[in-house]
């Protein structure tokens, strides 16, 4: 079903309209659809922001998250709401979140490595090792914890470098580790003390 005339018409509809008719478009995988309920992101009504949320999720996938990463330098709201559904839909859009990790905007990979953190799929272990070695703290920090969540035993060495990273980077090592559990941070956690 389309919107009878587009994103224009719908912006005009009462917020219960405006819910009913994205519900409907979360029932379709199209482009324009998603278009549609991505732009519903930066709906005033709440209501619809979430209704908009829920339909991407149902969609979910690749295109869904292509869409999203635009607004990844949008006011903290829209954002958040972006992330809440890229962190739903990572495992089917691995393909486009992990070139993220990339990106120049060091607060865009660390939001993209938050996202992997809260995964429970260790595919996402690799990637995450690299964010040990990012030029930012806050995304070494970031790495760090999504390591220590996902019981990563391979970051365990570069975890134990990190332990002499900047103080809050160093803590998020320390956590990790305790974590993962692994006997041979075990030296190096004693040298700490």
């Amino acid at each position: 079903t389309a919107v009878p005339c587009g994103l224009e018409w719908l912006r005009q509809q009462e917020p219960a309209v405006r819910r009913e008719v994205l519900e409907e478009l979360a029932e379709h995988s199209r482009e324009d659809a998603i278009a549609i309920l991505v732009e519903s992101l930066k709906d005033e009504n709440p209501g619809v922001q979430q209704a908009a949320v829920t339909g991407l999720i149902r969609i979910g996938g690749s295109a869904v998250v292509t869409r999203l990463l635009g607004l990844l330098r949008e006011p903290p709201a829209i954002r958040n709401m972006a992330i809440e559904v890229i962190e739903q839909v990572i495992p089917d859009a691995l393909d486009v979140v992990l070139p993220i990790l990339a990106s120049p905007d060091a607060n865009v990979r660390k939001m993209i490595i938050d996202a992997l953190g809260k995964q429970t799929d260790h595919r996402v272990a690799q990637p995450l090792l690299r964010g040990l070695k990012d030029p930012n703290a806050n995304v070494r920090a970031s790495a760090a914890e999504a390591l220590g969540h996902l019981g990563a035993r391979e970051a365990v060495p570069e975890l134990i470098t990190l332990l002499h990273d900047d103080e809050w980077v160093a803590f998020s090592a320390l956590t990790a580790l305790a974590q993962i559990g692994d006997a041979s941070a075990l030296p190096s956690l004693l040298d700490l003390v």
